[in-house]
């Protein structure tokens, strides 16, 4: 019963959004909500979500004020990416999940990516200032409650919506459609890796300085989601990099993220080891949902 009511609701998603101007409607307000939650976040429009909650909410304050923020912001997130699947193949945002292999593969290396800020203090320390400090945004997650710290990472998955999947789609999307040579397809690509890694460190602008220390993470956040189409495994590694500046999360943080990359390791090297030779006549490499890897 279950299974039918849900092959009837995905065919009648298809009759619906079969029509182009209905897909480019939902692909439209998908960009339009999370430009507006991008604005917010990155300083450039005010906090809309927040004031218009102290309006109706007076008496909410404090941590549960910035955390009820937090989740309608996510839920806003939640409908973009609604509208983005109503609009485009599921496969292009790694819908269903599957290789699981390759899912670890993309939470670790995000992880990995994320702690390249360490390294960047040190450099930066030797080069620019010996006193920089690694909260150079004034964001100081050791002052914070635990349970506070647990749900507000929890809340930052919603940036590889926000910054991230969303942006990407609809930019291979107008570069699929406004460039039909394949050629200036491949060499537009790193243009706009770098103009979505500008997307993508655009989120933190409110961290101020403290923002060049994430450049490393966000070219690499675009650039496994460009090659895998991962955005649920983006969202976990997310939510694990955060996840170790709390205390007591720290230590399993990294037990999980080693037996991901170890997992991942593990079947690569299984199968290069056991993947037949190819005899030549070309093909097109496979992703996420069985889908060629051409994305523009």
């Amino acid at each position: 019963m279950i299974s039918s009511l849900i092959e009837r609701t995905f065919t009648a998603r298809e009759n619906a959004t079969r029509q182009p101007a209905v897909r480019l409607s939902l692909m439209a307000a998908a960009g339009l909500l999370v430009a507006f939650l991008w604005g917010m976040w990155s300083n450039l429009l005010p906090n809309y979500t927040e004031s218009t909650l102290t309006r109706l909410a007076p008496a909410v304050t404090g941590d549960t004020n910035d955390l009820v923020v937090r989740g309608l912001d996510f839920l806003v997130a939640l409908v973009a990416l609604l509208a983005l699947v109503l609009a485009t193949d599921r496969a292009e945002i790694g819908l269903p999940v599957r290789q699981s292999a390759k899912q670890a593969g993309a939470v670790s290396i995000y992880y990995l990516a994320g702690q390249t800020y360490i390294v960047i203090i040190f450099a930066m320390r030797i080069l620019v200032d010996p006193w920089l400090p690694v909260g150079a945004s004034g964001f100081n997650p050791s002052a914070m409650s635990m349970q506070y710290q647990i749900l507000v990472s929890v809340d930052a998955a919603k940036e590889e919506i926000v910054a991230v999947a969303v942006p990407v789609v609809i930019a291979t999307r107008l570069l699929r459609a406004f460039s039909a040579s394949p050629s200036t397809r491949h060499k537009l690509r790193w243009v706009g890796v770098v103009a979505l890694t500008g997307v993508r460190l655009g989120y933190h602008w409110w961290q101020g300085t403290h923002e060049a220390q994430l450049v490393v993470w966000a070219a690499v956040a675009v650039v496994i989601f460009l090659r895998t189409r991962s955005l649920v495994a983006m969202m976990v590694g997310h939510v694990l990099m955060d996840w170790t500046n709390v205390s007591l999360l720290r230590p399993w943080v990294y037990v999980i993220v080693f037996g991901l990359f170890l997992y991942f390791l593990f079947d690569f090297v299984q199968g290069e080891g056991g993947a037949p030779e190819n005899s030549g006549g070309g093909g097109t490499e496979r992703s996420v949902g069985g889908r060629g890897r051409d994305y523009g």
